[in-house]
């Protein structure tokens, strides 16, 4: 009996049993131009919120010690890292305690500085919103994937030229597979290269 009803009610009710069938790796312009605006705002808060959680989660080290963000001394660090590479003085040097800390901390800080890119900051959730729609009413863009035309949308409210906007775009628009098409000529005429994100 329990099988019937089931059955009945995705007979029914057929976006019920397509309700997860999408990797949110692969939405796209088509997807974004599908949903609704309550789907969209939805969509683009909670992206906002998860790269925000996840530079403030890389953003600083793990063994803190005593050292404060304000306290970090990235000289001394280099320092430290040079001595703990030279096999002579390593011998020869204790290192304290505060020492280490800064080591490691200095090496994973280095390494996280990465994801700070990947960080939307000071844009609304409207900006973005009418960005990607602009983007993704051009038929051309459509297959680009939705994570990507955010960053593309940033870079634009950020002030990014319109020659390094295109340039990106013509990249994205062929799967970012022709690398050749992340250099643009700026406006004064020379030869640069988009960072992405």
């Amino acid at each position: 009996m329990k099988k019937l009803i089931i059955l009945i009610l995705l007979l029914c009710i057929p976006s019920v049993s397509f309700a997860e069938k999408d990797d949110i790796g692969e939405f796209d312009g088509n997807s974004w131009l599908s949903w609704s605006a309550l789907e969209k705002i939805s969509f683009l808060r909670g992206f906002l919120s998860a790269s925000g959680y996840i530079v403030s989660a890389n953003s600083g080290g793990i063994f803190y010690c005593s050292i404060t963000n304000s306290e970090y001394n990235a000289e001394k660090a280099q320092n430290v890292w040079s001595i703990f590479h030279d096999t002579e003085k390593k011998k020869k040097i204790n290192f304290s305690r505060g020492d280490v800390c800064l080591l490691l901390d200095s090496q994973i800080l280095s390494k996280n500085e990465s994801s700070y890119k990947f960080g939307i900051y000071g844009i609304t959730v409207g900006q973005l919103y009418e960005g990607l729609n602009l983007f993704f009413n051009d038929f051309k863009n459509k297959q680009i994937k939705l994570s990507l035309a955010i960053h593309v949308v940033k870079k634009q409210i950020e002030g990014a030229s319109g020659e390094e906007i295109e340039a990106l775009t013509q990249w994205l628009r062929g799967g970012g597979k022709d690398f050749s098409k992340r250099f643009y000529i700026d406006k004064e005429g020379k030869k640069m290269f988009i960072s992405f994100p």
